[in-house]
């Protein structure tokens, strides 16, 4: 009988990512924009279960952040040790607080003797705010803590203006991430 193991690869990423996030950028004349980034989110999905009837692998799981893809991953065990790569792969929509089950039918290798599945949201998101006045912010999705950009992208926001600002990827953070903002 196989076993069964419920990894969240990004739980170090979710648990170090509830605390607010922010850089304040502004012009030296005092009339661009003056970015505040708060409510730094992500898509969490959470083990509810796991099990297997024969070669069907089940997988239940709640989303307990914002709505956005998951990327469900089935891999086979040997001594505690999961294969160099999975068995099945697939990604779904999960709205906020939603729980899904997501199935595979595979008949496992001679040599495993366990299984388990990896969940990893893909969409990162911030509230940004904007004290000043209209302009463009360049933002930028951040690894930490080695500082890599990952992704960035610039907006036009206007006086006053509160936008959430979202980031779709499917990079392994190392530990957690940061959105910030700057004036440009």
């Amino acid at each position: 009988m196989l076993w069964a193991i419920m990894i969240n690869r990004r739980q170090y990423l979710v648990a170090s990512t509830l605390a607010v996030t922010g850089v304040a950028g502004c012009t030296g004349s005092g009339s661009g924009p003056d970015p505040v980034v708060s409510n730094t989110q992500n898509v969490e999905p959470r083990n509810i279960d796991v099990q297997n009837q024969g070669n069907e692998f089940i997988a239940e799981i709640q989303n307990s952040g914002i709505s956005g893809t998951v990327i469900v991953e089935l891999f086979f065990t040997e001594n505690g040790e999961p294969s160099a790569s999975p068995a099945a792969e697939t990604n779904t929509y999960i709205e906020s607080g939603e729980t899904r089950e997501i199935s595979f039918e595979r008949e496992p290798p001679q040599w495993a003797d366990g299984y388990e599945f990896q969940y990893q949201g893909t969409v990162y998101a911030a509230d940004v705010r904007n004290d000043g006045g209209e302009g463009d912010l360049e933002l930028e999705l951040i690894d930490q803590p080695s500082g890599t950009v990952i992704q960035e992208k610039t907006i036009r926001i206007s006086a006053d203006e509160t936008r959430t600002v979202e980031f779709e990827t499917t990079h392994e953070f190392d530990e957690e991430y940061e959105i910030v903002a700057e004036s440009v």
